[in-house]
């Protein structure tokens, strides 16, 4: 009986070996490595870096560059989806550009999206256009002062201007008027009669609100017992007693200008020259004699009108009153009364020198 139970013994426990070194083969599989799937990619929008341009000046050229960038490197596509008409849009470089005009004086919105195929980004703002700041222009006077008178005669004088800035509106004014004289500012005349003989400055101004232009002259007044002598040298036709002439070469023609001025002495100049008029009888004229203006030394002058037809070749030239006689004297033409600096195109102008 004992040798029965000792080799049921034995056997269970090589049973219970078997199970133990089969469970430690089971345990080995764990130590072969794990392998964790890739997760997969997430794609991004992509990124606006620039900053848009919102102002400009109408006629100024506007400029403005928009740029992204994308985190996964893809490829990027640029498009505008609102432009005004004034800027064109380069999908190829970003650049957005253009110039306005004074019509596109205003707001304007501008769209512009870029994307990676997948994902996009846009940019919304507002670019104002400016309108240039206005340039006054002056007004220009018109009328040539009344530069003489005499005692007890009424005198007059009608200030005219112009302005090219048509919305302005033109305010006349005396700055300096002689005793016996009285500006009207609504009709622009300075009228009144001199009761003294003498030299009177008047300076008058004209203004559009923002600039002003001034006027000043002297009115030469006569004394009324003062002896009158007048000599026409041209009026309407030509006089036998003096002669057109140019001392070196050109020609003389009479001419019929406008209603104003009927005839006149066309003299066409070659080079520098002296050109008028001449009682010389070896120069063409037939009884000519010198004028004598000792009687009207102290208040008289010498009144003459001249136009331009064409300007110098030589640009700006001196032009000067020459008057002969025993002798000579030559003055600039800026030294008139009027103040003239030099003749106008096309335009006649009074030049006025007390003798």
């Amino acid at each position: 009986m004992k040798f029965k139970f000792n080799t049921y013994l034995l056997t269970r426990l090589l049973i219970i070996g078997g199970l133990v070194s089969t469970l430690a083969a089971c345990g080995s599989d764990n130590d072969e490595p794990i392998i964790t799937p890739t997760p997969p990619v997430v794609n991004t929008a992509p990124s606006i870096t620039s900053t848009s341009v919102d102002n400009v000046e109408e006629g100024s050229a506007y400029t403005y560059t928009f740029t992204a960038t994308d985190a996964e490197g893809d490829a990027l596509t640029y498009s505008a989806t609102t432009l005004p008409t004034w800027l064109a849009f380069d999908a190829a470089t970003g650049a957005l550009t253009g110039t306005p005009t004074t019509a596109d004086v205003g707001d304007f919105t501008v769209t512009l999206e870029v994307t990676d195929s997948q994902l996009s980004d846009s940019e919304t703002f507002t670019i104002t256009v400016s309108a240039l700041p206005v340039v006054n222009t002056p007004p220009t006077i018109t009328s040539d002062a009344v530069v003489t008178g005499t005692v007890g005669v009424a005198y007059s004088y009608m200030l005219t201007a112009t302005d090219v800035d048509n919305d302005d509106t033109l305010d006349l004014s005396s700055i300096t008027l002689p005793t016996w004289g009285d500006f009207d500012a609504s009709t622009g005349v300075l009228s009144g009669t001199p009761d003294v003989a003498g030299s009177y400055v008047a300076e008058l101004m004209v203004s559009d609100g923002t600039d002003s232009v001034t006027q000043a002259f002297t009115i030469v007044v006569a004394d009324a017992s003062a002896t009158t002598v007048e000599l026409v040298v041209f009026e309407n036709a030509a006089q036998q007693a003096w002669a057109a002439w140019i001392n070196d070469g050109g020609s003389i023609e009479v001419v019929t200008d406008d209603d104003d001025h009927d005839q006149a002495t066309k003299f066409t100049l070659t080079g520098p020259s002296v050109a008028g008029f001449t009682a010389r009888d070896g120069d063409g004229a037939v009884g000519g004699m010198p004028f004598d203006a000792s009687a009207i030394a102290s208040t008289g002058s010498i009144t003459f009108e001249l136009k331009m037809l064409k300007a110098p070749d030589a640009g700006v030239v001196d032009w000067k009153l020459k008057v002969e006689g025993a002798g000579f004297s030559e003055l600039s033409l800026s030294a008139s009364v009027e103040g003239h600096a030099t003749p106008l195109l096309d335009t006649w102008q009074t030049y006025t020198f007390p003798i």
